[in-house]
């Protein structure tokens, strides 16, 4: 069966040769015809009889058999030629990727092929066994605290593959072996050289790839689980398995479709077309790319709720957000219900975490306390939104995880509709791919994707406030206080309205209010010189300012209302008062402690690893000598998370290409909205720490402003060859961004507090695409 395998690759290879071969020759046609049907007859028998290549053999041969289709249609005479070589390309990449897949991506198969590697027994009556007793024929630990060790001193064989048959109620079993060869004969320096952990729910996990030299004389198992759950493991330890092939579609898919989108994007008409010449498409596009990030981010929530998915909006329990806060204004109070203890209030200083810590006071963490009672920092915005009224008509507690799903997709659909409007007007002549790439390329890094798993009160704040934000910026952007047409009176309160509400969901938000004004005077600038060309259809002063700024001081004052009630100060949200990493009343500014924040979610570069994902996170304390708080130690810079970042640099020559009366006005909002405000957020939270989720609150702002840059220079660009190098980087650059974002999410996300069947599922992606398979 093994040579008849190989024989199915030679075919497959000599199917792609004949394809990619463009001069023909005199036996093309007959090698393409005879390899194309060859490939997977010799599949069908290798899976009737193998069941070590069953997988992969069927596997290849299904997606022969669809390359093979697709060549036929290539061939005909009916057909757009479009469609055509679009087919003849997928039928390539299919192939390329069919060979990887048998040979790379199950690389660990071929590795007991050799003769010297014969399966054999290990039974455990021939082992030393430590903390180890038999249940029903199985092993089990005595003590499951401690590892379990099975020892082989007289082996005498060669080991490939050790095939260790666990199961566990615990999530994972680890494994340490120490191994003794031809090349050193005792344990010395050939301890704890293997490691690794077995899934018991995935088969594969439990193979165990070895790459000794010659006769094995001992070898020391030792197992261990993180929770000290016990295991049992079967009587019998064999080696020189045959390790089983995997044959993964989701690894097909990735790669194809991949494939496909940059040979679109290379060669499609429509793809290269303006998006003012092609609207049905511009709209579809965006949609698409739309629904695929709302469908990712329920498959998060999903994974978020597996536990309780039955009785998800039926929750009794909740956290300060969704119940402790609504009980309280239920009650028609602005304090918590649960009482300060007093050994609390007997500390010296209560805000001191090592106080309370060392002297095992208990209290409620990151709630603020002040004058004796408990209070919410958290805003009260989602709360008087969403989880009161649920209450009140349901009498049950709204889900944080449906609540941050909610407010993300809300967020992620008007961060799409803004960038879309905006290139819309102002860019209607980039083409359709340098659209995509770029839409693409912002919701990748807009931070979101750390705020659904997990999902507590504080990823609530920080999906509701991204959430009115993006709908204020998209209303504001429909108010026309830029472009031509008259000033949409509606959509400026919108804008006005949604990003107060920002503020009552997350307080460092305000600064988008601040430069929201900076807009709404561009307004005035914009009605003063249609009233000096005496354009009748102008609006009026006063309701333009009534419009625009009547909600921030309605929004506003009921905030700064709720504030003075709870802390005596309207201006005071309470956060120094909360019970948290640091006294925050003594916690001193330092300029350093802002620039750890600044250079980690700007400009720290990442790093890169053999394991899956392969990149990996890269933050520093740049040395300062203080503590200064990882929230996560996760994270990218910017600029280096999406390269187009690096365009802010060149915004003084895009500039230049405003019209003179207009550039003054563009310049001051450029810098607004690219640099002092997201400045600002970055230096305002060095009091919190680094957390890479706070990214949602400035990182879309500053890469919409980039892409712009490059849009306008792009524009601008007379030379069909530099237009092309453009086209190509920001392809490029957003390949290597979802990569990046893919992967510091998927590290952010696991390993963590994730249900039983989400660390399988991520495990096995994590195999999917490791490239040797182990």
């Amino acid at each position: 069966m093994k040579v008849l395998f190989l024989l199915q690759i030679v075919a497959l290879v000599l199917f792609l040769l004949t394809l990619v071969v463009k001069k023909s020759f005199k036996y093309k046609s007959m090698i393409t015809n005879v390899s194309a049907v060859l490939c997977p007859l010799l599949g069908l028998i290798v899976f009737i009889f193998s069941d070590a290549l069953s997988k992969v053999a069927i596997g290849v041969s299904v997606g022969c058999v669809l390359a093979y289709l697709m060549y036929i249609f290539s061939r005909s005479k009916d057909g757009h030629d479009a469609l055509k070589n679009l087919a003849i390309f997928t039928a390539k990449a299919l192939l390329v990727i069919l060979v990887l897949e048998a040979l790379v991506f199950n690389f660990n198969c071929f590795h007991v092929w050799s003769s010297q590697y014969e399966e054999f027994s290990m039974p455990f009556s021939s082992a030393e066994a430590t903390n180890m007793m038999t249940v029903d024929s199985k092993y089990t630990p005595q003590d499951p605290a401690t590892s379990g060790v099975i020892e082989y001193t007289n082996v005498g064989k060669d080991i490939g593959t050790i095939y260790l048959d666990v199961e566990s109620v615990a999530k994972k079993v680890s494994y340490s072996i120490d191994f003794a060869d031809e090349s050193n004969s005792s344990y010395y320096m050939r301890s704890g050289l293997v490691k690794g952990e077995i899934f018991p729910s995935i088969e594969e996990s439990k193979y165990i790839i070895c790459n000794f030299s010659g006769d094995v004389s001992k070898l020391k198992i030792s197992l261990s689980t993180e929770d000290q759950s016990s295991y049992s493991l079967s009587d019998t330890i064999v080696a020189n398995k045959d390790y089983p092939s995997q044959f993964s579609l989701l690894r097909i898919l990735t790669f194809l479709l991949g494939a496909v989108f940059v040979y679109l994007f290379i060669k499609s008409v429509f793809m290269n077309k303006s998006v003012k010449s092609q609207e049905k498409n511009f709209k579809a596009v965006t949609a698409i790319i739309i629904f695929a990030c709302v469908l990712l981010l329920l498959f998060m929530t999903v994974i978020e709720s597996s536990d309780y998915m039955g009785s998800v909006f039926k929750q009794t329990t909740g956290n300060q957000m969704t119940k402790e806060l609504v009980d309280a204004f239920k009650d028609g109070r602005v304090t918590l219900d649960t009482p300060v203890s007093n050994e609390l209030l007997a500390l010296e200083n209560p805000y001191d975490w090592s106080q309370r810590t060392e002297s095992g006071v208990n209290a409620l963490w990151d709630h603020v306390m002040y004058e004796g009672e408990y209070y919410s920092y958290y805003g009260i915005g989602p709360v008087l939104l969403l989880f009161l009224p649920y209450n009140l008509l349901t009498g049950f507690y709204f889900p944080s995880s449906v609540a941050t799903f909610l407010f993300s997709a809300v967020g992620i659909i008007f961060l799409a509709l803004t960038f879309k409007k905006l290139v819309q007007r102002y860019f209607s002549d980039i083409e359709l791919s340098m659209y995509i790439v770029s839409l693409v390329m912002l919701l990748s890094t807009c931070g979101i994707w750390y705020c659904i798993i997990p999902s507590n009160f504080y990823e609530i704040a920080q999906t509701s406030g991204f959430c009115f934000v993006t709908l204020g910026a998209y209303f504001l952007v429909s108010a026309n206080v830029l472009s031509d047409g008259k000033i949409n009176l509606v959509n400026i309160a919108l804008s006005s309205v949604f990003l107060s509400l920002a503020v009552t969901c997350r307080p460092t938000t305000a600064v988008w209010c601040i430069v929201a004004l900076l807009f709404i005077g561009a307004g005035v600038i914009k009605i003063r010189r249609e009233k000096k060309s005496d354009n009748k259809s102008s609006v009026s002063y006063v309701k333009y300012l009534l419009c625009a700024l009547l909600p921030f001081a309605v929004i506003g004052a009921l905030q700064m209302v709720y504030n003075y009630i709870r802390f005596d100060s309207f201006t005071d949200f309470g956060i120094k008062y909360s019970l948290t990493i640091n006294d925050f009343l003594s916690a001193q500014y330092h300029t350093q402690f802002a620039a750890i924040g600044f250079y980690n979610y700007l400009f720290a570069p990442p790093s890169f690893s053999s394991a899956f994902p392969f990149v990996m996170t890269n933050i520093t304390d740049l040395d300062v000598n203080g503590y200064y708080f990882t929230a996560t130690n996760n994270g990218c810079g910017l600029f280096f998370r999406a390269l187009p970042m690096f365009a802010l640099f060149l915004a003084p020559s895009a500039l230049k290409h405003i019209k003179k009366e207009n550039r003054a006005i563009i310049t001051v909002l450029f810098l607004a909205v690219s640099v002092v405000a997201p400045f600002t957020v970055i230096f305002s939270i060095w009091e919190s720490g680094y957390g890479v989720r706070y990214m949602v609150d400035f990182a879309w702002q500053m890469l919409m402003c980039a892409i712009f840059v490059i849009f306008m220079l792009y524009n601008h660009t007379e030379h069909e060859e530099t237009k092309r190098i453009y086209r190509y980087a920001m392809l490029i650059s957003m390949i290597l961004c979802v990569i990046v974002s893919f992967a510091l999410t998927y590290s952010y996300i696991y390993p963590g507090n994730l249900p039983s069947g989400a660390v399988t599922m991520f495990e096995k992606i994590a195999r999917a695409f490791c490239v040797f398979n182990t």
